[in-house]
């Protein structure tokens, strides 16, 4: 049976659920948005270990789904600044560290720090 993405992410008290189905087999991961970088090495160990039927290409598919997870969390945070002087400081901020970042990892780190600070 072919790779596809579950369905669903689901946001429930600041937990993050995000599934995989390979074949008979079911990849479940939750995680907090504080944790998404941690989530991503976790993807890589998985797709590096030769007893699960879980591939790179499995791990790239979901990487992308938590990023967009993490956009989504963005916006909704940004959406909670009424101040619009301090949204559009809070934007520019964030677009500095994204465009100065070479890593995705670092991207997704300074967004998560972002989420955090204005949660």
């Amino acid at each position: 049976m072919k790779n596809r993405l579950g369905d669903n992410v689901e946001f429930k008290n600041n937990v993050n659920r995000i599934s995989l189905r390979t074949g008979d087999e079911l990849y479940r991961f939750v995680f907090y948005e504080d944790n998404i970088s941690e989530l991503l090495r976790t993807l890589g160990r998985y797709a590096s270990n030769v007893d699960l039927s879980f591939t790179w290409y499995d791990a790239a598919v979901l990487s992308q789904k938590v990023r967009e997870v993490s956009k989504t969390i963005y916006g909704e945070r940004l959406g909670q600044i009424k101040d619009p002087i301090l949204k559009s400081r809070v934007v520019g901020e964030v677009e500095r560290l994204i465009n100065e970042s070479e890593e995705t990892d670092q991207v997704l780190d300074h967004i998560t720090a972002f989420n955090a600070a204005i949660a």
